[in-house]
């Protein structure tokens, strides 16, 4: 290994590091053999699973592992040993990075941008004066934003007659298609024609069949047209961390000690999560699954090192993924801010590519014919879009599954099924000092949130809900609408959930 100081100005210095093939791979070889004893892997016997087939499987991602894990220490001792004044954390070189072809190079070259700490003086004038404008903001500005709020967010209903002002939602049927699309109709702006419209056939009533056993959950329905098998994590608890997460130690200390130990939710054998999470993909990778579903608190909290030891290991499955986040994968305990501020710094800054590009608080995802919804409660709390976003998915008339974090609220369950819990608010809010975090509000749930829980339970074409929080396996079903939360990933546990077309014998017996 080869580490030089290009130091450009009095503040602004260049790590450039050098790795070798002998840095890094006895690690790799060693890491390689340890998978190989562990791997359940279809048709090889545990501990039996042959180390070429470990490497094309998890070869290249043990690699970037290592040379990350290595890369992290190097820079971070570095800094230390030459006793190196910095701000903030070390840069690194994405452009150079993202050029490196980690299947064919044996050698690779980094670079870290550091900012360098020179001494000065300032004096601050007492001549120096700031200058307050007034903003007055028009009445009728303000008058407009309150009715283009009201048309947007109004209450849903479902009426025989429509009223003067009121909006139309729904399926509309163009003249020679056979395919309805999804409409928003305002009747103020409609020329005065007939309008042939239909109300909403009333399907609260059980369409589906859903029995679990322990782990294993079976969905037969008649919406359901074909197989979908999902592998669904929540709860892992990563606490992986290396030199960037050091200037947030204070932050992160509680729950970096948190889950290092675990005892395995089947065997009673002491585990860790590391190994609950890899040993969940491979079931996913054994029963060829078509999605792995992650719903929060995969990391315990926003840990660079984390993130990037878990995108690898999903990439290698080859099987598609869903991420929302949890309460934990963005908050440092103790940081300043409100929930909300805090969730939008930390996913923009360390959560992003978990979101392959989608939207982290609400995302649609189609497979097989059936749309799974992400929707971020990690707050416990749902935002306006989140009501409309959700709206809107009903009204597709496709099967949906809601997958969120925090459980939705179910009579006779706890403060923690906190989605639209009634008695969710200050004075039931046991956590907020431990956590280090800002109270419940005295006034409880939003409105918004209110009617999130009564939507989700009112619609037509919810399959069900899978969560996670709780870290403890249960079954609620509200209005005929099943809701299943899994036990924590941290010990190892996960649900394997397959959705399944209902038998015509099924069909005559059952609907």
């Amino acid at each position: 290994m080869d580490i030089t100081l290009d130091k450009k100005s009095t503040t602004d210095g260049l790590i450039k590091i050098k790795l070798s093939q002998s840095d890094y791979q006895p690690k790799v070889e060693e890491k390689i053999k340890d998978y190989a004893r562990k791997a359940n892997i279809k048709g090889f016997r545990q501990g039996k699973v042959p180390h070429g087939v470990i490497k094309k499987m998890f070869g290249k991602s043990i690699l970037v592992e290592e040379v990350n894990h290595l890369l992290s220490h190097s820079v971070s001792d570095y800094i230390k040993s030459n006793k190196l004044k910095i701000l903030g954390e070390p840069l690194p070189n994405q452009e150079k990075a993202n050029q490196i072809d980690w299947d064919t190079q044996n050698e690779f070259e980094f670079e870290f941008q550091i900012g360098l700490v020179d001494d000065f003086n300032y004096e601050l004038s007492s001549k120096v004066k700031l200058k307050s404008y007034p903003i007055e903001v028009d009445k009728k500005v303000i008058d407009d934003t309150v009715a283009d709020l009201q048309k947007r967010f109004g209450e849903v209903a479902h009426p025989e007659v429509s009223e003067e002002g009121d909006n139309l939602h729904g399926q509309v049927l163009v003249e020679g298609s056979e395919t309805p699309v999804s409409a928003h109709l305002e009747l103020p702006k409609l020329n005065k024609k007939v309008v042939k419209t239909s109300k909403k056939k009333d399907r609260n009533s059980v369409r589906s069949c859903i029995t679990v056993d322990r782990e294993k959950v079976f969905f037969y329905s008649e919406d359901i047209k074909e197989a979908v098998k999902v592998v669904h994590i929540a709860d892992t608890h990563l606490f992986r961390d290396d030199a960037r997460g050091m200037p947030y130690q204070e932050y992160s200390s509680r729950m970096a000690k948190a889950y290092n130990q675990t005892t395995h939710f089947k065997t009673g054998e002491i585990t860790n999560p590391e190994e609950g999470f890899e040993q969940s993909l491979a079931l996913a990778i054994e029963e060829n699954a078509d999605l792995i579903t992650l719903v929060g608190d995969i990391f315990s909290f926003p840990s660079e090192a984390a993130i990037e030891w878990v995108l690898p290991r999903l990439e290698a499955t080859g099987i598609p993924y869903i991420y929302t986040a949890g309460n934990h994968d963005w908050h440092y305990e103790g940081m300043e801010g409100t929930l909300k501020s805090l969730r939008d710094t930390w996913i923009g800054k360390r959560l992003l590519p978990m979101y392959q590009g989608n939207n982290p608080l609400m995302a649609a995802y189609d497979i097989k014919g059936i749309r799974f919804l992400a929707i971020d409660n990690s707050t416990y709390e749902i935002n306006e879009d989140q009501l409309a976003f959700f709206a809107e998915q009903v009204d597709s008339g496709l099967p949906l599954v809601l997958l969120v974090h925090i459980p939705m609220y179910a009579p006779g369950k706890g403060i923690y099924f906190g989605c639209g819990n009634p008695n969710w608010g200050a004075a039931t809010d046991r956590n907020f000092s431990i956590e280090r975090r800002p109270r419940w509000p005295e006034s409880g749930h939003s409105q918004t949130t209110i009617d999130f829980h009564k939507q989700v339970f009112s619609a037509s074409n919810l399959l069900g809900i899978f969560s996670g929080h709780i870290h403890q396996n249960s079954v609620e079903i509200v209005k005929g609408k099943p809701q299943i939360v899994s036990d924590d990933n941290a010990s190892g546990a996960y649900l394997d959930i397959s959705f399944l077309p209902m038998d015509e014998q099924d069909k005559e017996l059952i609907l």
